[in-house]
Formats: structure tokens, sequence, C-alpha cells
């Protein structure tokens, strides 16, 4: 399985401008409704390029992949966020018996923690 990835960076990010994210970084068009059902719809378009619902296509064997930094500190039901990648899923199983997306959490100080763990690690 190969990845196409996206970054968004979540921290205190509103549920608009994660739209607006989305949005920017996949080519939805400009009618995209920038809610939920919306995404999930735009999302669920990913291997279909003749849709034209996003400018971003996967191919057989990839899936997108989603890492969002700092989604602890976001302003938005994060909750909301994970059903939508559900739907997504669930779709992507139902139409080509694999899912479409997978979310990655990243949070920027546990990163920074385990990245100067490992250069010390290293250079020892």
């Amino acid at each position: 399985m190969k990845f196409k990835t996206i970054q968004i960076d979540c921290k205190g990010l509103k549920e608009k401008e994660l739209h607006m994210a989305f949005k920017e970084k996949l080519g939805f068009p400009d009618f995209y409704g920038m809610n939920g059902d919306a995404l999930i719809d735009c999302l669920s378009y990913l291997r279909e390029p003749e849709a034209k619902m996003t400018k971003v296509f996967l191919e057989e064997d990839e899936v997108l992949l989603i890492k969002s930094n700092d989604l602890s500190k976001a302003k938005f039901d994060v909750s909301h966020l994970v059903d939508i990648v559900e739907w997504v899923n669930a779709r992507g199983l139902a139409w080509f018996n694999k899912p479409f997306v997978f979310l990655c959490p990243i949070e920027s100080n546990i990163l920074s923690v385990e990245r100067a763990r490992m250069e010390e690690l290293q250079s020892k």
C-alpha cells in the first residue's frame, strides 16, 4: 500500500478553516459546501477523476494519509472528523473493497521529544 499525504496543522483551527484547508490541499470544486456531508462526498471520489470532485486522485494501491498536527488543540469537534473518515472508508470498502483515508494525529510537542530522544540515542 502506498500513501498520498497531506498535512493539516490543526492547532487552533476552527471548522470553517478545516474545510478551507481540505479544499485548498485537495482541490475541491468551487461549489464545495464547506460542511461534513460535502467533505464526505469529495473524499469519496478520490478514486474517480471523471467526477471532478477533487484534483488529487488515488491510484489502485494508494490511500490518502491525513497527517493532522496538534489535533487535540483544534477548535472544532474532532469526533466529527473521525466520523467523516469512517463514512468515507465505509464507502471505499463498499465501492472498491478498500479504505480511502487514514487519519494520523501527530502532537508536535510529543514529536519534538521523540526526535530529540532519537538524536541522543544515535549520537551515542
